[in-house]
Formats: structure tokens, C-alpha cells, sequence
């Protein structure tokens, strides 16, 4: 962020200008990405993670859409327009059903597990092309989750090990911290 300012009640800031569009667009516009591509970019969504959760703020939204990516083709996380910058456990019904975490659809308590929860499905996203829990309103969505339907056969093993651990349905089950996650 380059600056930030306010009038009345509107503030704004002014950023780098990400010319690449979102993981989202990549994945529509070159279809599904190698693990080797991402791997370095999903390391940096998780240090981005940590930094914002060790100063109280839980993003909440992490989704294709809302990682954007620079004319370095460096993922940039964006969006933290329903972050919960208070560092208080938030519960509410928030973010986008297809990458929330049960938590989220429930309207529970979310902490940095949802964060976690989320960046598992962007990278079933960008390796696949495909919603991690299928498409599907937040009820369906939450009942695949639930259940623990996910498809990660099609993964080598510890791939598969990660992201079952990182999509548990009981955040107490994920890792603790994006830096363990990383780590992994």
C-alpha cells in the first residue's frame, strides 16, 4: 500500500497496480497451473498470512478472485474489506461459500484456521481448475465440507496429506499457524 486517506466517512488507499488480474483470471485464461508454478507463490500468500494474522487481523475472504498477481507474477493477497481487524474471534455468516471455511457458513467463531481452510481450496483451484467442494449454494457446499468429500486422489501423497489436514472440518485439526503450514 502506498497511501492511505479518508474523507467524511470513505476511506481508501492507493496500491501497486496488479497487471496480471487474479488466480482466478490465470486459471480461466491458461487453465490449471503446475505444482512447481504455484508452490513459491502459495508460500508467499502464507507469509503475507502470517504477517496479517500476528498483527490481530483474520482475512476472512480468501479466495482466486481476491489473490492478485503482479507483472513479476508474484501473488499479492488483497481484499480485506470483511478482514476482521480486531484480532477478536469474529463469528458471522462471511465469505465466499466455494473457499469458506464450515466455520464461516456455520456463523461461528473464525480464527486463522478459516484463513488456512481457504488457501487449501485456491490451490486445489489453480492445480485442477475446479471448485475444491463443487459448485453449489453455501448449504451444499458446507455439506461436502462436512462430510469430508474432496476429491485428492489425483494427488501425489503428501500433497494429499497437506491438503486433507489444512481442510479438516474442525479447525482445531488444521494447522495451527500459516507459518506450520508453510512449513509443511
Amino acid at each position: 500500500i502506498f497511501s492511505w486517506d479518508s474523507k467524511g466517512d470513505v476511506s481508501w488507499y492507493t496500491m501497486e497496480i496488479q497487471e496480471e488480474g487474479s488466480v482466478a483470471d490465470l486459471v480461466a485464461r491458461q487453465g490449471p497451473r503446475t505444482l512447481d508454478e504455484i508452490a513459491p507463490q502459495v508460500d508467499s500468500v502464507l507469509d503475507g498470512l502470517s504477517l496479517a494474522h500476528s498483527n490481530g487481523i483474520i482475512h476472512r475472504d480468501i479466495k482466486p478472485e481476491n489473490i492478485l498477481i503482479d507483472r513479476y507474477r508474484r501473488w499479492r493477497l488483497s481484499d480485506f474489506g470483511i478482514a476482521n481487524a480486531l484480532g477478536d474471534d469474529k463469528a458471522s455468516a462471511s465469505g465466499t461459500p466455494a473457499f469458506a471455511a464450515p466455520e464461516q457458513l456455520l456463523g461461528e467463531k473464525q480464527g486463522v484456521g478459516a484463513d488456512l481452510f481457504a488457501v487449501a481450496g485456491i490451490v486445489i483451484f489453480a492445480l485442477t481448475g475446479t471448485l475444491p467442494f463443487g459448485s453449489g449454494d453455501a448449504r451444499t457446499v458446507l455439506a461436502q465440507q462436512l462430510a469430508g468429500r474432496v476429491e485428492l486422489d489425483r494427488f501425489p501423497p503428501e500433497l494429499a496429506d497437506w491438503l486433507r489436514r489444512a481442510l479438516e472440518p474442525e479447525p482445531d485439526r488444521r494447522f495451527p499457524d500459516a507459518i506450520s503450514m508453510r512449513r509443511e
